[in-house]
């Protein structure tokens, strides 16, 4: 409690009593946060961050409660007339919770700079320490020491883990070397990338130290007996040595190395509530602490003994503090934030600064201006005095690419010191955080509070669980949340009527159950794309926005509230129940809107519609609303802004336009490629001749996959720009190539550069269904089959894109246009249903547009010639289709073709034009302002 209003940084009005120790009763104005400037017994100033400190202007001097003091990790020492704290438990948790012995070890005997604390206390009263670390009676020590570094190397794998890394690593490999203790972790996906690692790890000690290591420890893992690793090192000049089989105590050193890796890595992973997933970052920070601590083995530290200089650990922050890292000048807008949030999880070696991550998305980056507020919000005393927001910046150079997640070797610079680590010194950066000057020291002016932030941080990202125990182990605030979203889900699932507890049958197959945690978000799109059963096409999404644009139509959109509850189950089945849980009114859809008068389409099973003769169709929204909620939940969420990963805007005039920015920006943030340089055209005009070069194989399948699935749902909702593209590398899934990544980063380039790019659904009074149809000849080189493109507008909307390969092998290019044109005929005949089911009449032909005269004679011809006789029969229902009346193919000169476009890679002009005609335009920022007023007329 304290008098001085100028302590505070904020201060909320609150009155209370407060009973002093004679039992005298003063009044309590406030309660409030701020900092409280100390100094140590050096002369600096340090700072802690005091919060629910009560503002009483009748005290006389401020009061400080040493038991909250204590029981936040702080050590009080009274001399004299002088009250000294030290906080020996903050350097515990920093360390990663690593023996006190070694942590009191190192400031007694100055084994590093940057660390002082009063008195250190050799006792561990951690209960994270107790929960996470179990100790074994130790086997005898080994006599023989190496007397220099890399004499002698020792090495293991640890693994599989239960659960992989973000970048599906599953084990970890340690090189420890014998003479010093530094340790260097790789992490693994597989065992076999055991030789790999360790040509890295030789390659790295010559160019450090001029040589080889000597002999090399490990024990008979197959990983480390074979010819390829035994013919490496006898190339070298290595010694391998193994232990005895199911003797791992032979190789001690790297079993017990592995033992204390993984303990701190739980105990840091459980003190930062950060989901197992992420035990590879905590496993590589614990080999870098390690490497700056002393051991009962050595006098020295690791660092120290390896590179001759002692280690700098003032930089050291407790794993999993949120910080925020500056986004340089040039990487932001004007009004976008100036930081981003995340949470500690290492420190670079060879690039200077913090490990940062996204624990939403998995994103690490490294950032050197960074400010870290190291909490205590987890301990038992939630309400006690937590530790100060401990500020540190470095100087930035910025990092304009995140890591890759297939990084596998902490980031450790086995080289040698960083520059920090010499001098203990940082340069100033020039376009900081509107924060302090960035200083040489950690001293402050004594009695000056350091400036405000002055930007708004972004909100904070919520960490998806993936299982209930996580959910447990979560800081209370996001826990509650989660145990509260599952506990609506459950009363949910009780008021369907979806469950009953029942004892199983003898000999039933009883399924498990499992929590999925999902944070659904608001119009940015993020996990509203991901629906159960059936879905509605897109074709027909954008076919009911083009007839509203015409008709000047309101578009309303509801959610209906667990709507996968409403089905009923054929069989019976048996589910244990819900971890955390342990102790339905099933009309189907169909009914429910058969009964307030709909009807199913035929052209889709998702589509209902209902023909109603009032003309104020927005008030006919708000009475289906009505009537669906008597038999369901359903939430009216007005004018159709977003629907299945689409966002919708309308301008004034009623022109509907349909986009997926988000999506693109999700892709660019997940492909660290938000700096990306844009280019003009989605993919290389050589790209096609250029497979016949040679190209080394991609050695992870699973993010182009990932990637070019990504791609392909935005070119088939809105962007049919680059569809050509996207299915050009979908044929490349199985055997993909490094060409074909470059390739895919391309798109998504172009993507970046056209992120405002909306497809027009144009409100004209144009409503005829028009189809343009092409084909490349032997365009694939390897089968020389051929491929399908065709692109059908209502009005001036594109409402349907395709490009397919054929499953023939075409003997010319007639045959190939005239086998297009069937497959294209099907989707017309789907169309013109569709439109039938919306109400709308089609004239008694749809015009398919046709630039090789060959296939319009052949079409039109009532012959079968030598030529075509071999064609199958199936293609040739464009001949039956036109004799009833249903088509009409009509010529369409290549140059003024919209389909050719989508047959091989164009050049610029090309790909402008294409865009052009199929009402892909590029709305700025300046134009995002035409949006839908309520003054449609009467219809």
């Amino acid at each position: 409690m304290t008098c001085n209003r100028n302590f505070f940084e904020s201060l909320e009005r609150r009155k209370s009593t407060v009973y002093l120790a004679d039992n005298t009763a003063i009044q309590a104005e406030g309660i409030g946060h701020g900092w409280l400037f100390c100094v140590t017994p050096d002369g600096t100033v340090e700072k802690i961050y005091l919060t629910n400190v009560l503002y009483i202007p009748s005290l006389e001097t401020g009061l400080l409660s040493a038991q909250r003091i204590a029981n936040n990790g702080y050590k009080i020492m009274f001399q004299d007339d002088t009250c000294l704290t030290s906080y020996q438990k903050e350097w515990h948790r920093r360390m990663g919770h690593r023996d006190p012995e070694a942590i009191r070890k190192l400031n007694k005997e100055k084994l590093a700079n940057g660390i002082d604390i009063c008195k250190c206390d050799a006792e561990n009263d951690c209960e994270i320490c107790l929960t996470g670390k179990m100790t074994s009676t130790p086997f005898p020590k080994v006599a023989n020491r190496a007397k220099k570094q890399i004499e002698l190397i020792h090495s293991d794998i640890c693994g599989p883990m239960p659960t992989a890394t973000p970048s599906d690593h599953r084990y970890m490999m340690t090189f420890i070397d014998d003479y010093s203790r530094f340790t260097v972790v790789y992490l693994l996906k597989r065992k076999d990338e055991a030789v790999d690692r360790i040509k890295d790890y030789v390659a790295t000690l010559h160019t450090k130290f001029g040589r080889n290591p000597v002999t090399l420890r490990t024990d008979n893992g197959r990983e480390y007996v074979n010819q390829r690793l035994r013919n490496f090192l006898r190339e070298k000049g290595i010694e391998h040595q193994f232990s005895a089989p199911y003797t791992p105590q032979q190789n001690g050193v790297a079993e017990r190395k592995n033992r204390a890796l993984v303990e701190m890595a739980k105990c840091m992973l459980t003190d930062a509530k950060l989901p197992e997933r992420f035990w590879g970052e905590a496993v590589c920070t614990a080999a870098y602490l390690q490497n700056r601590l002393p051991s009962r083995s050595i006098s020295k530290t690791p660092f120290e003994l390896w590179t001759g200089i002692k280690p700098n650990v003032e930089h050291i922050r407790i794993f999993g503090s949120k910080a925020y890292s500056y986004i340089q000048k040039q990487k932001r807008r004007k009004w976008d934030n100036k930081a981003r949030e995340g949470v500690i999880v290492g420190y670079g070696g060879s690039t200077k600064g913090y490990r940062l991550l996204n624990p939403r998305t998995n994103e690490i980056w490294i950032s050197h201006s960074v400010k870290i507020i190291e909490d205590d919000s987890h301990m038992k005393n939630e309400s006690a005095v937590p530790k100060g927001a401990i500020e540190r910046s470095w100087e930035y150079d910025d990092i304009p690419k995140l890591l890759k997640k297939e990084d596998n070797v902490i980031i450790e610079d086995i080289f040698g010191p960083t520059q920090e680590e010499l001098s203990g010194e940082v340069e100033p950066i020039k376009d900081g955080i509107e924060a302090p000057t960035l200083r040489r020291s950690r001293r402050i002016n004594k009695g000056i509070p350091p400036k405000r932030l002055s930007y708004n941080i972004r909100a904070t990202q919520i960490c998806e669980p993936t299982s209930w125990e996580e959910v447990i182990k979560l800081r209370a605030r996001e826990r509650n949340k989660w145990i509260a979203a599952a506990e609506e889900e459950m009363t949910s699932l009780k008021r369907k009527g979806v469950f009953e507890l029942v004892e199983p049958p003898d000999g039933c197959n009883v399924i498990s159950s499992k929590w999925i945690f999902k944070a659904k978000r608001d119009a940015s799109g993020e996990d509203y794309d991901e629906p159960f059963a059936p879905v509605v096409k897109h074709e027909t999404i954008r076919t009911l926005l083009s007839i509203a644009a015409v008709k000047s139509l309101h578009v309303r959109h509801f959610d209906v509230k667990c709507a996968y509850l409403n089905a009923e189950l054929p069989e019976k089945l048996y589910m244990e129940q819900p971890p955390g849980f342990e102790d339905t009114n099933k009309d189907m859809a169909r009914e429910i809107l058969t009964t307030v008068g709909f009807r199913q389409a035929k052209a889709d099973l998702c589509l209902y519609t209902r023909k109603e003769p009032s003309r104020k169709n927005e008030a006919v929204a708000l009475t289906f609303n009505k009537q669906l909620n008597k038999y369901i939940e359903v939430k009216d969420l007005g004018e159709v802004s977003y629907y299945l990963g689409i966002q919708i805007e309308r301008k004034l005039d009623g022109t509907f336009l349909i986009h997926q920015k988000n999506k693109i920006m999700q892709l660019l943030e997940r492909c660290s490629m938000q700096e990306a340089k844009p280019v003009a055209i989605p993919m290389e005009t050589n790209y096609l001749s250029s497979l016949d070069e040679p190209s080394p194989a991609l050695p992870d399948k699973t993010k182009y996959r990932c990637i070019i699935g990504s791609l392909l749902h935005i070119s088939n909702v809105t962007r049919p720009d680059i569809a050509l593209s996207v299915g050009l590398l979908c044929r490349k899934m199985e055997t993909p190539t490094e060409r074909d990544w470059k390739s895919a980063k391309r798109i998504i380039r172009y993507l970046a550069g056209t992120a405002n790019a909306k497809l027009c659904l144009l409100s004209t009074n144009d409503l005829i269904l028009r189809g343009h149809v092409d084909a490349d000849w032997a365009g694939e080189k390897s089968s020389r089959k051929s491929t399908s493109r065709y692109i059908f507008q209502l009005g001036h909307g594109t409402i349907a894109w395709s490009m397919k390969r054929q499953t023939i092998v075409a003997l010319s290019t007639t045959e190939a246009e005239y086998v297009a044109l069937a497959e294209a005929s099907r989707e017309l005949l789907w169309l013109r249903q569709l439109l039938n089911d919306f109400g709308v009449q089609t004239p008694d032909a749809t015009t398919l547009y046709e630039d090789n005269q060959g296939c319009i004679r052949l079409v039109e011809s009532d012959r079968f010639g030598e030529r075509t006789k071999h064609i199958n029969v199936r293609f040739h229902m464009v001949k039956d289709l036109r004799e009833k009346g249903i088509l009409e193919v009509k010529y369409c000169p290549s140059e003024e073709m919209i389909a050719d476009k989508l047959t091989k890679p164009v050049c610029k002009q090309q790909i402008e034009n294409f865009t052009k005609k199929v009402g892909l335009e590029d709305y700025g920022q300046e134009n995002e302002k035409g949006c839908w007023e309520k003054h449609s007329p009467d219809l």
